[in-house]
């Protein structure tokens, strides 16, 4: 298995410039950057992961749970550590979840896209796993967890249990890509065929689409060295399989990309 390099956010957390922390969430009365939210004309309700409490729950009630707020690229919602007080939904943007190891190298776990849930690693203990970073300029659907419990365990009694075990089956897909010796080439088709899922999940192009996150988060998601996924995506591109030009990709050959990957693996 390849190692990954070291980057900045092995710094410990009290050097972190104090800027790059996005303030907390200040329930009443509301901040000017955040607003009401309304579901109902929201455009990722299909894929929502709240979309099953909301379902449940009077829409009376949408507007005293969710505010939007707008969280600027590079910015940290919290830490590894963090206690929990508040989560968040995607509505548009993107960002990625990670921690650092006692070596100081950065594993980033995950991409969250629109609709996805931020801060679910931490609902089992009420202590962040992971730190969550914007990696472009995103809206987020914020809620008091306090709240979001009260009425899940009101209109929806699994939800919260739902979310938990949905960060459980992400890991261990994770760990089963990175703990084989699957090879490189392999590694980097997952990737791109999970992402083509996702977005066609949310009734997005699968075959064109947007990779916000560099070469080098994308190999510290697949365990890899940078310049070997580098390698990678520059051979794809020479055998007409992608079409890059960042920050977009193209599928011109999803059949070919897709016998790259173990069958049990696929999306």
């Amino acid at each position: 298995m390849e190692t990954t390099t070291q980057t900045d956010y092995s710094k410990p957390k009290a050097e972190l410039n104090a800027a790059n922390i996005a303030k907390p969430l200040t329930i009443e009365p509301p901040q000017p950057h955040i607003a009401r939210q309304s579901c109902d004309d929201c455009v990722t309700k299909p894929v929502c992961a709240a979309g099953v409490l909301k379902r449940n729950m009077p829409a009376s009630y949408h507007s005293r749970l969710f505010r939007t707020q707008r969280f600027a690229k590079g910015k940290h919602l919290f830490y590894a550590g963090d206690s929990l007080s508040t989560l968040y939904i995607i509505k548009s943007g993107s960002f990625k979840t990670y921690f650092c190891t006692e070596e100081g190298d950065e594993q980033v776990m995950g991409f969250a896209l629109p609709g996805d849930i931020l801060g679910a690693d931490a609902l089992a203990d009420q202590r962040h796993n992971l730190s969550y970073m914007a990696l472009e300029t995103s809206t987020l659907c914020v809620a008091p967890v306090n709240t979001l419990k009260t009425l899940a365990n009101r209109f929806a009694p699994n939800w919260l249990l739902q979310q938990v075990h949905g960060e459980v089956l992400r890991e261990r897909q994770l760990m089963l890509m990175t703990a084989r010796k699957y090879s490189a080439d392999t590694r980097v088709a997952y990737f791109l065929l999970e992402l083509s899922a996702r977005h066609r999940a949310r009734g997005l192009s699968e075959v064109e689409f947007k990779l916000t996150m560099p070469q080098r988060d994308i190999a510290h998601y697949l365990d890899m060295a940078l310049e070997t996924v580098s390698r990678v995506f520059t051979r794809l591109q020479e055998h007409s399989i992608l079409m890059i030009k960042r920050p977009y990709v193209r599928i011109n050959k999803v059949a070919e990309l897709k016998a790259m990957v173990d069958e049990s693996l696929l999306p």
